[in-house]
């Protein structure tokens, strides 16, 4: 005689497939909660890093901009000095731009 104790429940059974699936389902859940707030956290950290960037590039930027004003400045007045010890010799210069200009725009 076979004792029903042993054998196994099909009710049972469901119930314990369900409960292995249902646990299956909590860890995924919960690592692809995990995986979620990484990638979360290494946007936000990529994020900061541009922005940390584009200030350190805005600034550069910035100081080349000045630094680039300041010589041009410089060679204004440098050249207006020059002008203004030599006239004669920069009219000569600016009417000698000014004709090989003007031959080289009548050639177009």
């Amino acid at each position: 005689m076979v004792s029903h104790q042993n054998s196994s429940n099909p009710t049972r059974g469901a119930g314990v497939a369900a409960e292995k699936i249902q646990d299956v389902k909590d860890q995924l859940r919960e690592h692809a909660a995990k995986a979620m707030e990484g990638l979360q956290q290494a946007g936000n950290e990529v994020r900061a890093a541009a922005h940390e960037q584009i200030d350190t590039l805005r600034d550069t930027a910035s100081d080349c901009y000045e630094e680039g004003r300041k010589r041009i400045h410089e060679v204004g007045q440098t050249l207006e000095q020059r002008i203004r010890e030599r006239p004669l010799s920069a009219l000569l210069i600016a009417a000698g731009v000014g004709c090989l200009l003007g031959l080289l725009w009548k050639r177009r």
